[in-house]
């Protein structure tokens, strides 16, 4: 439970119930939400005070999203001022007339509540009374419960004596009925009399007693509703104090918002009063600027017909330059072919003299063999395969393969010792190693021409490969012609293009500003750029058109003797 805030500042002390209260309260805040709801609804009605409070927060919340667009609006102006001045955008700026009435009428609206308050304050006081006064009058009427239940006990005492004698005095009167017949005693009238006197009395008291009882249950019951009554009373009052308590904090929220957004209101205007200074800025340098712009159109007609030369003088320029690179390559090309066309011519030399050489060295074979004693002899269809074969050896790794024949071409002493020693067998031995030569030599031919097919296969798909580059290099030139006349005609609609706009410019300037004197050095300054060249434009056209070809092999052409040729 919160404590009970007063307008003025000060805090006064939490409504606390009384005892006896405390005491007999039954947990009736332990209900569901939608029960407190509708408790607080008929507590109020239609709650003025929470209707002007969610009015108040909406109208905050409203200034806010205004307060937002004009930040947006200043920040727009701020950093992009000149597109501002060349477009202007409608942007929202609200007036402060409109803001001070706002605020005027919240603060009437917040004195109201306020006085509300107070007002609520006011009742919840006499509430606190009225319950002290219960208090006081709970206490009397349990005093005088209590007073009552103790009578009550002491009647119902008197009421069990009364019927114990009841009971005590049938018995003696049962005695003296039984006596009577027995012996002779006074008439019963005489005795029951008195007794009959007393039990009326008895029963008088007891009927009293009884209406006695009744009433006092009655005020009872009419006190313990009245307790009822007090105990909703006083959470009613509680309830009451807790909602001030929550109207007062949010009196206090919407107090420090208001604060903030003057605040920000006050900030807002100074800004808007430099960006009105820095509008009215951009607004003279623009109408300098457009003072300039006749001159500079001026200047940028001289500018295009230099560039119009420029660019005539770098194609024809190009176009040579590329011919004679072409006409390198197919030349560097050309000689590689050559270069690989004598080494094939060289290696078929080498090939035709190691044949012969071979071929030497057999017919010394067959003579050596010939001349041996026994009658060695070989076939000559066999001598001339092998000598075929060395003929068509690759290289002189060959040669190694003859293990049995020495570097002249005679026979090793082994060979000739076991030739003079077997006689008749030596052919036996000498045909077998020759028929494995024999085999070596077939493979080693036949490998040979297989490389001399490849290499003709080689020299065929150069020299197609040489064509196919010539036919290349004249589509290249077409389709260098082609962009060149492109390029041409692209330069002709932009002078056209360009005329038409100096024209209109023209037009539309103003005699004054065409007239008025300007510094042809800031003029110069605004329009040339070193990117703008007309040379270092040709010259990336060039690389553009030519990627692959002016890469890397004219890096030697230097742009610096080209652009002090051009420029006059």
């Amino acid at each position: 439970m919160g404590s009970l805030y007063v307008c003025n500042g000060d805090s006064s002390e939490p409504l606390k119930p009384p005892s006896s209260v405390k005491r007999r309260r039954k947990p009736v805040m332990s209900r569901a939400g939608s029960e407190v709801d509708d408790f607080i609804g008929l507590m109020h009605g239609s709650d003025p005070v929470r209707i002007e409070l969610s009015r108040l927060e909406n109208e905050v919340r409203d200034k806010f999203n205004d307060y937002k667009l004009f930040l947006h609006g200043l920040w727009i102006v701020g950093f992009k001022g000149v597109r501002v001045a060349q477009a202007p955008s409608p942007v929202w700026l609200p007036a402060s007339a409109d803001k001070d009435r706002e605020l005027g009428d919240a603060h009437v609206e917040i004195k109201g509540l306020k006085h509300s308050e107070r007002l609520k304050e006011k009742a919840v006081e006499e509430l606190t009374d009225e319950l002290e006064k219960v208090d006081e009058k709970l206490k009397a009427t349990e005093a005088l419960l209590e007073s009552k239940h103790l009578e009550n006990k002491k009647i119902n005492d008197e009421k069990r004596v009364a019927l114990s004698a009841q009971h005590a005095a049938e018995a003696t009167l049962r005695r003296v009925h039984a006596a009577q017949k027995d012996d002779e005693m006074p008439p019963i009238e005489a005795i029951i009399a008195p007794l009959e006197a007393e039990l009326k009395l008895s029963r008088l008291e007891v009927a009293k007693l009884q209406d006695d009882n009744r009433a006092l249950d009655r005020l009872t019951k009419s006190k313990e509703a009245a307790l009822l009554e007090a105990e909703r009373t006083v959470q009613m009052a509680l309830a009451k104090a807790s909602l001030v308590d929550d109207l007062q904090n949010k009196n206090q929220d919407l107090i420090k918002q208001i604060e903030i957004c003057q605040e920000e209101n006050r900030i807002l205007d100074k800004m808007h009063r430099q960006k009105v200074a820095e509008v009215e800025k951009l607004t003279q340098t623009v109408r300098e600027l457009e003072g300039l712009l006749p001159m500079l159109f001026e200047e940028k007609k001289t500018m295009d017909r230099e560039l119009a030369r420029a660019k005539v003088t770098a194609n024809r320029v190009a176009v040579v330059v590329a011919n004679e690179w072409k006409d390198g390559n197919d030349k560097g090309e050309m000689q590689q072919l050559r270069d690989k066309l004598a080494i094939v011519e060289r290696t078929a030399k080498a090939e035709a003299q190691l044949k012969e050489k071979y071929q030497l060295r057999f017919k010394v074979l067959e003579e050596r063999l010939k001349a041996t004693p026994g009658g060695v002899s070989c076939p000559t269809s066999e001598v001339k395969s092998r000598s075929n074969g060395l003929s068509r050896r690759q290289s002189l790794g060959g040669a190694d393969n003859l293990s049995r024949i020495s570097p002249n071409g005679f026979l090793s002493r082994k060979t000739i010792e076991s030739l003079r020693s077997n006689g008749a067998n030596a052919t036996e031995n000498y045909n077998r190693p020759t028929n494995a030569e024999v085999i070596t030599l077939r493979k080693a031919c036949h490998e040979k021409d297989q490389g001399l097919k490849d290499k003709d296969d080689a020299i065929e798909m150069l020299g197609k490969k040489v064509e196919t580059l010539n036919k290349a290099m004249e589509v290249e030139a077409k389709k260098t012609r082609r962009e060149v006349a492109a390029m041409e005609k692209e330069v002709a609609a932009m002078r056209i293009g360009r005329d038409r706009d100096q024209r209109a410019g023209r037009l539309s300037a103003p005699r004054g500003a065409i007239n008025g004197p300007h510094p042809l050095s800031a003029r110069r300054s605004v329009l040339w750029d070193s990117s703008f060249h007309p040379v270092t434009y040709v010259i990336r056209a060039l690389r553009q058109l030519f990627p692959a070809s002016l890469g890397d092999n004219k890096r030697n052409v230097d742009e610096r003797p080209i652009a002090g040729n051009l420029n006059p």
